[in-house]
């Protein structure tokens, strides 16, 4: 049985997060928390009226040279927060917020989005099941005054597990296919969204990896290497049998399509807290 203390901690949590989600300023992002390893998301289901809330922030911090003589520091800080709930066993919705800082030299602005989240599972054969995920991502609030897009994004979810009782210990492959569609109309901003992932699973520790990658389709200039591209190895630690704690780092395995001009951050420090 649950502790009662925990109990009270996790009911305080869900009532901040859906208040700072009722917030303007306070926009849900691209990551789907409730039903995620780390980006990479599973196809699994907690089980039928299961909550699940998560906090997720990241940090990165690099120096760009676009030209000889010329650079220029950014930094970014995200701060996500999601929760979900299953409706059946095999159907469950999700909603999470996401909050941006970007600094660019003197510049400082902040962005927000919220995204609405459906996740239906499709099939279950042997050690293979399968979902399949709709997100909606919607901007809510940016303070340079750039009109982003809202944009939809379906999601192909495939996890196997295998069968317990050989010689390897405990561990799941999940494998993602999508598509972001944007409502400005504009197919060069329309994205392929790759993603494979790997955990070992563990008592009170899981370590996983992640390769993850979004690929303009539209946009032959670009190779496979040019556009986004990260290997992402981490650990999580489950101090209570459904808290979860994750550590991650982005690393970069993308080649610059221009000399200075990079696409994704060389290196990014992910860290989350959930309840599945």
């Amino acid at each position: 049985m649950e502790h009662p203390e925990v109990r009270r901690i996790q009911v305080v949590v869900l009532a901040a997060l859906l208040c700072m989600v009722s917030s303007p300023v306070w926009a849900i992002g691209h990551v789907g928390i409730p039903f995620e390893v780390m980006r990479v998301m599973s196809a699994q289901s907690p089980g039928q009226k299961s909550i699940s809330w998560g906090i997720c922030t990241s940090y990165f911090s690099q120096e760009f040279r676009p030209s000889p003589g010329q650079q220029y520091m950014e930094n970014r800080t995200t701060v996500s927060f999601g929760t979900g709930y299953m409706v059946t066993d095999k159907l469950g919705v999700g909603l999470l917020s996401e909050l941006v800082r970007s600094t660019y030299d003197v510049n400082d602005s902040w962005t927000g989005r919220v995204n609405l989240e459906a996740k239906a599972g499709v099939f279950e054969a042997s050690s293979v099941c399968g979902a399949i995920t709709v997100l909606s991502s919607i901007p809510v609030y940016t303070s340079n005054g750039d009109d982003e897009s809202v944009a939809l994004i379906p999601k192909l979810l495939v996890t196997y597990v295998p069968k317990s009782g050989g010689s390897l210990p405990p561990y799941n492959i999940h494998l993602n296919l999508g598509y972001a569609f944007s409502a400005d109309g504009e197919k060069l901003d329309d994205l392929l969204l790759l993603g494979l992932g790997v955990e070992l699973e563990g008592k009170h520790f899981t370590p996983f990896m992640e390769i993850t990658s979004e690929q303009a389709v539209h946009d032959s200039s670009l190779s496979v290497k040019e556009n986004p591209l990260r290997l992402t190895p981490g650990l999580k630690w489950r101090p209570l049998a459904d808290i979860c704690v994750g550590l991650a780092i982005d690393l970069s395995l993308s080649e610059p399509p221009l000399p200075g001009l990079k696409l994704v951050e060389d290196w990014q420090v992910i860290v989350s807290i959930w309840k599945s």
